[in-house]
């Protein structure tokens, strides 16, 4: 899959093109096997690409950003970045990125601040 990079889908269709058997039934197993492959090989490179994927900015970012220490908010806030950038609720963007955890952020203070306050 890896070595076929780009050309996968090319070699896929060559392959399926190579099958001249004049038995159906065994033509018919071929081509589910094939099916079952191509299966594998989507549900591969979608796990490899939510491996490699990395958030447009970092939980170091967010701390400098809001002027926060570590903790359970910092990391909150940066999940749900993380969410609405793969939701495409924003772009895969570090200004993007930045504009929503400070817009977040804010809300987030202005829900805990007690009764009377503004």
């Amino acid at each position: 899959m890896f070595d076929a990079g780009e050309d996968l889908q090319e070699l896929m269709n060559l392959c399926r093109a190579d099958v001249t058997s004049k038995n159906p039934r065994k033509v018919c197993q071929i081509m589910s096997n094939f099916n079952h492959v191509e299966k594998k090989i989507s549900e591969v490179g979608e796990k490899d690409f939510l491996a490699k994927w990395r958030p447009p900015i970092s939980g170091q970012d967010i701390m400098e950003a809001l002027g926060l220490g570590e903790g359970k908010v910092v990391g909150m806030i940066k999940k749900r970045m993380e969410n609405a950038v793969i939701d495409g609720i924003i772009p895969y963007d570090r200004n993007a990125a930045l504009e929503y955890i400070k817009q977040l952020y804010r809300e987030l203070t202005n829900e805990i601040k007690p009764t009377g306050e503004q």
